[in-house]
């Protein structure tokens, strides 16, 4: 009855683990899309040409770097926030699984 009690608490934090590492690869992914796309729109980027124009050059590629470079900023708070709580999950599915394999070998 307890082992069947802790199992199913550890089949939940199991179900948690696979969705935060799920959101952690997503929000990895976007990170390194968003690094691809800061790389792409800095390599267009030519400031020898802006002193030979008096108007404003590339200004939105400069607007979308400064958007991507604040979502990273973003992106990295996410992706520390859910790498801590995979730990504590994985802690606190080890400490269960401990704790069953104590209960069973009393029982038995």
């Amino acid at each position: 009855m307890v082992v069947n009690y802790l199992e199913k608490i550890r089949e939940k934090y199991q179900c948690e683990l696979i969705e935060l590492n799920l959101s952690l690869n997503k929000a990895l992914s976007e990170q390194r899309e968003n690094i691809e796309i800061i790389k792409l729109l800095e390599s267009n980027d030519d400031p020898n040409f802006e002193s030979f124009t008096p108007r404003p050059v590339n200004s939105f590629n400069k607007t979308k770097i400064l958007e991507l470079k604040e979502e990273q900023k973003v992106l990295e708070q996410k992706i520390n926030d859910l790498k801590e709580k995979v730990e504590s999950i994985e802690k606190e599915i080890t400490e269960v699984t401990e704790v069953i394999r104590v209960a069973k070998e009393c029982i038995f």
